[in-house]
């Protein structure tokens, strides 16, 4: 089957591949699947004469194989696309609770199964979470965000909150002020040049000391901007390091621990209570404000990303 295999889950990722999906098993077309204990644990390969041993490259006769195995089969061992199968042919699984790579390493899996004809387990995802920390929580509240948005860098997505939070119309604003100043200006110039050709400079100087106060007026609007846009862009790169540290998701890069050192065990009683079921979807947890070791009052966020 060794040969047939390997192929299968060659197939198979490469299809999951095309879909956009990750694979956790680099197979091998000639791979066995297996490792001979000979001296240490060695991968056995196919070649055109049988069989070989893939780091030293002694060949290994299909005959010695057989006998080995019914004669010492603990000197076998199966490597990882094999391992499930031996795995639930020795104790059978009705369903196993995987994680997210454990999903994608399942998915390689199914041909395997097939070609051994053993029933595959009946494959669930764990719950998957983002525990909230009050702070955290108040803050995706504030912005709107969800944790999708979290995957763009601090600094654009900072621009594009306050940038929502200007008026839409303050740069038309100042153009037609500019505007309107000129017009007045031009008006009051040619009534006082009546009176006094020499007062229509003065009105000209006027309206420019006028829209150097606009101009002035922008750019302090634009230094505060840059002002928030730091502060703002330090406070998403708080709930970056919190919730998506790295890119990841707080729960492939932070342990349990700290979190039940802070908050202690009545987090466990939170996390019994909200886990809904199976992890079809990702679920930010907040934790509730008696929990001991939180202080601050609590929002929860009301959607996954923002609108």
């Amino acid at each position: 089957e060794a040969p047939r295999t390997s192929g299968a889950i060659l197939d198979v990722s490469q299809s999951l591949r095309a879909s956009g999906y990750p694979t956790q098993i680099e197979a091998r077309s000639d791979g066995v699947n297996c490792f001979l204990l000979q001296q240490g644990r060695r991968p056995l390969v196919r070649d055109a004469a049988g069989f070989k041993l893939r780091d030293t490259g002694e060949a290994v006769p299909a005959a010695t194989l057989y006998r080995t195995a019914q004669e010492s089969p603990e000197r076998f061992s199966p490597n990882v696309a094999l391992r499930p199968i031996v795995q639930d042919t020795l104790f059978p699984t009705l369903a196993y609770v995987a994680g997210p790579g454990e999903l994608a390493y399942f998915a390689q899996l199914r041909p395997v199964y097939a070609a051994f004809d053993v029933p595959m387990p009946v494959i669930v995802p764990r719950a998957t979470l983002s525990l909230l920390e009050p702070r955290t929580a108040q803050l995706l509240t504030r912005f709107r965000l969800g944790l999708q948005d979290l995957t763009a860098e601090p600094e654009q997505l900072a621009s594009r909150i306050l940038r929502a939070q200007l008026p839409p119309d303050l740069g038309a604003t100042l153009a037609a002020a500019r505007q309107g100043v000129d017009e007045i200006f031009r008006q009051i110039g040619e009534a006082v040049a009546a009176v006094d050709p020499t007062l229509k400079a003065t009105a000209g100087q006027t309206s420019g000391h006028i829209k150097g106060h606009l101009d002035q007026l922008e750019k302090k609007a634009v230094q505060a901007l840059k002002r928030r846009e730091a502060d703002t862009g330090q406070q998403l790169q708080r709930l970056r390091d919190a919730l998506m540290p790295g890119g990841k998701l707080q729960e492939r890069v932070y342990p349990v621990l700290p979190y039940l050192a802070k908050y202690g065990f009545g987090l466990v009683r939170t996390l019994r209570e909200q886990i809904a079921g199976p992890g079809w979807a990702h679920q930010l947890v907040p934790i509730p404000s008696d929990t001991p070791g939180g202080s601050e009052p609590r929002a929860t966020p009301t959607a996954e990303s923002s609108p």
